[in-house]
C-alpha cells in the first residue's frame, strides 16, 4: 500500500495489434502521473488496432485533451466526422491526401467529443476532449 499523497508515474504500453485508448477515469494521454487522494483501482483500456485491406489505418491525434485545436496525421481518402457528446454532427471533411490535418473546436463547450474517421467499409473512432 502506497501512503496518501503519493505520486505515481503510469505508462499504458499496448501490445503488438492493441493501442491504448484510456485511463479508468478518462485520461487519454498514454504517459502520465497520478496523485494518490484515497484508495483507486487503476486500469487502462485498450482497443484492436484497425486495419485496411492489410494496412493499418493510422491515426495520430494531438494535443488530447486540448483548448479544442486538435492535429491529426492521417493517411489519404479518409472522411472525418465529429461528433457532440450529445451526437450531433459538429465537424466533417474529406481528408484525400495523407499528412497533418487540423479540427477546430474552439468556441465549443467542454467535454467528449467523438472522431470518426471512415475509408471504404472501415473506420476508427477517437475521443476528443476539449477543456
Amino acid at each position: 500500500l502506497l501512503p496518501e499523497g503519493s505520486t505515481l508515474q503510469l505508462a499504458a504500453l499496448a501490445d503488438e495489434g492493441y493501442e491504448f485508448e484510456a485511463w479508468w477515469d478518462g485520461e487519454t494521454e498514454s504517459e502520465r502521473s497520478y496523485v494518490l487522494n484515497a484508495p483507486v483501482e487503476i486500469s487502462a483500456t485498450f482497443v484492436p488496432e484497425v486495419s485496411l485491406e492489410g494496412n493499418a489505418l493510422s491515426i495520430v491525434l494531438w494535443p488530447n485533451p486540448s483548448d479544442g485545436f486538435f492535429y491529426v496525421e492521417t493517411v489519404a481518402g479518409v472522411q472525418a466526422f465529429v461528433f457532440s457528446p450529445e451526437g450531433r454532427l459538429v465537424y466533417r471533411q474529406d481528408w484525400k491526401e495523407s499528412g497533418r490535418k487540423t479540427i477546430d473546436l474552439r468556441g465549443r463547450n467542454a467535454g467528449v467529443y467523438y472522431l470518426h474517421v471512415v475509408k471504404g467499409s472501415m473506420s476508427k473512432v477517437m475521443k476528443l476532449v476539449v477543456k
